[in-house]
């Protein structure tokens, strides 16, 4: 039997697309650089991003190695990221649920300003938005990660009413 399936929302299936590659190249999931604002914080995430993680080489008995998190920022941050790596590695590995970096890299690049503030304060979400977000996030437990699916949630929103 052959059942249809209502719509699937294109994040879904991109991701689904997407993270193999990003896995393999860069060793990181749109998941992680969705969430870099939260993990990294407003203000370091508006002049940075996640480039990728450098894995070690597989130790001869095949026991996993925590890798490291190469990070692009603009020169003018890049002292105040450097003071803030200890959080960084933290909450990295708290958002991917085990150790997965001991290190963190960070590469003076130019970095493009980050748009979701200026999306967020674009236009306000009407109270049935609000609604369907506050439904579609309720079974999530972690609240951090609640919070950053309610961010995009509205982002996504905002970005279709425009």
């Amino acid at each position: 039997m052959n059942r249809r399936q209502g719509p699937k929302q294109v994040a879904s299936l991109t991701s689904k697309l997407v993270d193999p590659l990003l896995a393999k190249r860069v060793g990181m999931t749109t998941a992680l650089m969705a969430a870099w604002p939260e993990i990294a914080g407003q203000d370091i995430a508006a002049q940075s991003r996640p480039l990728k993680i450098k894995w070690p080489s597989r130790a001869s008995d095949g026991e996993f190695q925590p890798g490291t998190l190469i990070i692009a920022t603009n020169a003018m941050a890049a002292l105040h990221l450097q003071h803030e790596t200890s959080q960084i590695i933290e909450r990295v590995n708290s958002f991917m649920g085990y150790t997965a970096i001991t290190a963190v890299k960070v590469e003076q690049r130019a970095v493009m300003a980050n748009q979701a503030k200026r999306i967020s304060s674009s236009r306000p979400l009407a109270n049935g938005d609000k609604d369907k977000i506050a439904k579609a996030i309720k079974p999530v437990e972690n609240e951090r990660l609640q919070k950053a699916l309610k961010e995009m949630g509205e982002s996504v929103m905002r970005e279709r009413r425009r």
